[in-house]
């Protein structure tokens, strides 16, 4: 079995793009952390509305069990979360004890730019000054890199590999 690997961050940082390209890169599957929120979740984000921790607790154990049951039984799981919390990644290291993590780092401005941006996704760019707020940037946690996101894609893309490559040798 492969350690799943996630990759973590506030809104905008890329996670779901990097995520699928680090697991069609390793032969896996990719898991995206949007697709196991609740309705009442989605609508409380659609309304500009950030997430408390009572809403995020049923979500990080759903997650967990699904990352989970795909890392039993598949190849290379990689799989998004904004995991925004030390407590948020400890819960999650709590059912995947050998979770790899790489916490894309991003500026308010680039976030807002970038979220403005998009049009496929439920998070309106007001959010992104509560999830900078809520953000505990990883300090010492276990198989943890952080990469700036900041830059072009290809860029970042490296540097996640890179520190992958590192934290998977180790």
């Amino acid at each position: 079995m492969h350690a799943p690997i996630m990759i973590m961050g506030i809104m905008a940082s890329g996670k779901s793009r990097i995520g699928e390209r680090v697991a069609q890169a390793r032969g896996g599957v990719f898991i995206e952390c949007d697709d196991w929120h609740p309705k009442s979740n989605v609508a409380k984000m659609q309304a500009g509305i950030p997430l408390t921790d009572e809403d995020r607790a049923p979500w990080l154990d759903r997650l967990t069990r699904e990352v989970g049951r795909a890392a039993e039984t598949g190849p290379q799981v990689v799989f998004s979360c904004s995991a925004l919390k030390r407590t948020y990644r400890d819960r999650l290291r709590a059912g995947l004890p050998d979770l790899t993590t790489i916490c894309l780092t991003l500026d308010a401005e680039t976030a807002t730019r970038r979220a403005s941006g998009r049009d496929d996704h439920f998070m309106p760019s007001a959010l992104v000054d509560s999830q900078l707020a809520t953000l505990e940037l990883p300090q010492d946690e276990p198989r943890t890199r952080l990469v700036d996101a900041a830059q072009d894609f290809e860029r970042v893309l490296e540097n996640v590999e890179r520190a992958l490559e590192d934290l998977l040798q180790a």
